[in-house]
């Protein structure tokens, strides 16, 4: 799961939808030191991620992606999760469009950012300035994100057969991602309704 996904599993909570954001920023326990909630959405994040990672379809989409991205399966995978569920918004968020979710979620984050670590801030200024959430929705966008991802790896070529060959890597994944997704959105709300007793 990537920023896409993670926002939308964190519900309308402004202070989670901030903790999972930053989840990737804040190491080992410093989310104890957080403001509660925010806290709780560190803890979401890793829960997400956890997820995800253990889940036996999410190993079948790496070992699709296992021969043209080696280690990075798993990044360029949480990548086209996030192009997918953008591509299918109505499907999984029918209240509002993939538009307006993603602008509401750039105000949200807003709010937020005085409470971010400084490396989630410029992330969150880069995600805003080339509207990355929106941009999953197409292969374009997914082509992108993935040559930034590129850009920052030890391997700098990592991504270019995935990048050329998309759609047919799509097409497999694809029917991983709809069996997976519903599972991680009702796990992802019993670990917010299990916050409640924190």
């Amino acid at each position: 799961m990537n920023y896409l996904a993670h926002a939308l599993l964190s519900g309308q909570d402004d202070d989670l939808l901030c903790g999972n954001f930053i989840g990737d920023f804040v190491k080992g326990k410093q989310w104890m030191i957080l403001p509660h909630r925010i806290g709780q959405g560190v803890v979401l994040h890793r829960f997400i991620d956890d997820f995800t990672d253990q889940h036996p379809l999410s190993a079948e989409g790496r070992e699709v992606l296992r021969a043209s991205c080696g280690k990075y399966a798993g990044v360029a995978l949480d990548v086209i999760y996030d192009h997918i569920l953008a591509a299918n918004w109505e499907r999984y968020h029918p209240q509002q469009p993939l538009r307006a979710f993603t602008e509401d979620v750039y105000l949200r984050l807003d709010a937020c950012a005085h409470q971010m670590p400084e490396r989630a801030e410029r992330t969150l200024e880069a995600m805003r300035l080339n509207n990355w959430l929106y941009g999953y929705r197409d292969l374009h966008g997914l082509q992108s994100a993935l040559s930034g991802l590129q850009r920052r790896t030890s391997r700098p070529y990592v991504f270019d057969g995935l990048i050329r060959d998309a759609i047919p890597v799509i097409s497999r994944i694809e029917p991983l991602f709809h069996r997976f997704f519903p599972e991680i959105g009702r796990s992802c709300s019993s670990k917010i309704h299990s916050f409640a007793d924190d």
